[in-house]
């Protein structure tokens, strides 16, 4: 009897592994719906949002989690959507959250919040996990090239970025933050390679519209 009952567990146990990938990514899409239409129906922003102090470094952290799945899903409840964030060129649209940490880059991408803000001079600074589900938040970013369209609407409005460069730094290459004064400009951050990241796979922008 204690035999089966144990068999019978192993077998319960098993499935729950199996079919945990599932629900996590039925959970963390249906997450992503609820955060584009709180962007869509929240208040206009009157002031950045710079309570989270986030480092370059401090992606690291972030960063060697990789795609690892959490024992909980972890709550976005307080999370602030700042921008929805397309690239047509790998099919592409994801929610762009105040914040690069833990908890924001398992849903969405985040906004580095010393950065510059979007549609200002200087460099608003994005980043996501690479995921290694295909298609999933940055996993094709390495696709994209220069002269491709990247789009973020905010609540201001609509800003098309070009493509400028696309190339892989050490993690601790703080250049790619470097803030220009007379122009706008969008850097995208995330992992490289996508197993056993060592480096980090950058692709810049520059604003085309005002």
């Amino acid at each position: 009897m204690a035999v089966k009952w144990v068999a019978s567990l192993l077998i319960i146990i098993g499935i729950a592994v199996l079919s945990y990938p599932s629900l996590h990514n039925q959970y963390v899409a249906h997450q992503q719906t609820k955060l584009f239409e709180r962007f869509e129906q929240q208040p206009l922003l009157t002031e950045p949002q710079t309570d989270i102090n986030d480092s370059y470094e401090q992606l690291d952290t972030v960063f060697d989690q990789g795609d690892r799945r959490p024992l909980a899903f972890p709550s976005i409840d307080d999370a602030v959507v700042l921008a929805t964030l397309e690239i047509p060129s790998i099919q592409l649209k994801l929610p762009v959250l105040e914040g690069a940490t833990m908890t924001n880059l398992e849903y969405a991408v985040g906004h580095m919040s010393e950065t510059a803000d979007f549609g200002e001079p200087g460099n608003v600074a994005l980043a996501a996990h690479r995921s290694y589900k295909a298609g999933k938040l940055f996993n094709r970013l390495d696709e994209v090239k220069p002269d491709d369209t990247i789009t973020a609407v905010t609540q201001a409005g609509e800003l098309q970025y070009r493509v400028t460069k696309a190339f892989r730094v050490s993690p601790n290459d703080l250049s790619v933050l470097n803030q220009p004064d007379d122009y706008a400009m969008m850097t995208l951050i995330t992992c490289d390679p996508i197993e056993d990241p060592t480096h980090r796979l950058i692709v810049q922008a520059e604003q085309v519209n005002e």
